[in-house]
């Protein structure tokens, strides 16, 4: 396993097509079986996340496809650990960064949670369910 200063840097080591497992301060985050899919555990299995990647020429596309908090609180402070590190390399790599959740229709405590952490929402005419959103770029 490898040893990061910070999330930020395990998450560009990712974002760079490297695989593997890293440590990053309470993170362990993981891409093992897929470049383009990664998993994010805090703490002892107390927050954890689950992502898709995609890149393009001038943005990164990082789809949530699995969150779980167990304990009560924790959710809230991970995401904003994550939001920090994506602001972070979005202002290093001047490419926006999208992080979205999706069909979750069927959540509607994350529903609320998003809301409440400011995610925009929209509906794809493509894709049915409501897609909520934040962009961070430089």
């Amino acid at each position: 396993m490898q040893h990061f200063d910070t999330l930020t840097l395990a998450l560009e080591d990712i974002m760079d097509g490297n695989m593997g497992q890293r440590e990053a301060q309470d993170w362990e985050v993981s891409n093992n079986d897929s470049p383009i899919i990664f998993n994010m555990i805090y703490g002892i299995n107390q927050a954890v996340y689950g992502f898709i990647i995609n890149q393009y020429i001038d943005a990164i596309v990082l789809t949530n496809f699995h969150r779980e908090s167990l304990v009560k609180g924790l959710g809230t402070p991970t995401l904003q650990h994550i939001e920090q590190s994506l602001g972070e390399i979005a202002t290093k790599r001047n490419k926006e960064i999208a992080l979205m959740f999706q069909s979750i229709e069927d959540q509607p405590d994350t529903i609320v949670w998003l809301k409440k952490n400011k995610y925009q929402e929209r509906n794809d005419i493509d894709d049915p369910g409501t897609i909520y959103y934040k962009i961070f770029s430089n």
